[in-house]
C-alpha cells in the first residue's frame, strides 16, 4: 500500500559495501493515489493516529510485562523495539498536533491513516501473538493469544471491508527489488 522507498547506504570500508534497503509494497489500493481534498481535517486524523497508537502500544505493554514472556525470543527483540519507537511516535504526533492547522486532508492521506495505519498495526500485533506462541503456554498467555486473535481478525474485517486492495505478484517484487538495486550501482 505504501509507495516505494529506497534507502541506499555507502559504507566506507575496504570493501566498499553497499546496502539497499528498500519497503517496495506488496499490496495496493488505488486509493492511496487519490489527491484530491476530501472533507476530513488533518488535525482529525492525527488525533485518530494517536489513538491508534496508544491503543497498540497497551497491546504491547500488555503482552511485554507478562512473568513468562520469552525473553529469548527475536520476537521480543522486535517487539521492545516497536514499543520504543511508538512511544517516540505518539510524542512527535502530539507535538505536531499543538502545530496543525485546520486544513483539510487529502482522500490518499485519510486513507493511509484510516485503513493502512491499522494494516501496519495488525502486523505489529501479530508480532506480538508470535512472541506469545513462542513463551511459556500458562492459562494467561492464551487467553491473551486468543484475544489478540479476535483483534487481528476484526482488523483484517475492517481493512476488506474499507480497502479495494490487490497483491501484487512476487515476480513484479523482485523485479522492481532488482531494478532498484541496479539504478543504486
Amino acid at each position: 500500500m505504501m509507495g516505494i522507498q529506497v534507502l541506499v547506504m555507502l559504507e566506507n570500508t575496504k570493501k566498499n559495501l553497499i546496502g539497499i534497503v528498500g519497503e517496495i509494497p506488496y499490496i495496493y489500493d488505488p486509493a492511496i493515489s487519490n489527491s484530491k481534498l476530501s472533507k476530513t481535517k488533518k488535525r482529525n486524523l492525527v488525533e485518530m493516529e494517536l489513538v491508534g497508537l496508544n491503543e497498540l502500544l497497551v497491546f504491547l505493554k500488555r503482552g511485554l510485562s507478562l512473568k513468562n514472556i520469552n525473553k529469548k525470543s527475536l520476537f521480543y527483540v522486535v517487539i521492545k523495539e516497536n514499543s520504543a519507537i511508538i512511544k517516540n511516535l505518539i510524542k512527535l504526533k502530539q507535538e505536531f498536533l499543538e502545530n496543525l492547522s485546520t486544513q483539510k486532508c487529502s482522500y490518499a492521506e485519510e486513507f493511509s491513516i484510516r485503513v493502512v495505519k491499522v494494516f501496519y498495526r495488525t502486523l505489529i500485533i501479530g508480532e506480538l501473538r508470535r512472541l506469545l506462541l513462542d513463551s511459556k503456554q500458562t492459562t494467561e498467555v492464551k487467553s491473551l493469544v486468543k484475544e489478540f486473535e479476535k483483534t487481528i481478525e476484526r482488523n483484517v474485517a475492517f481493512i476488506n471491508k474499507n480497502s479495494n486492495y490487490r497483491v501484487i505478484p512476487v515476480k513484479s517484487l523482485v523485479e522492481m527489488q532488482v531494478t532498484c538495486l541496479l539504478e543504486a550501482l
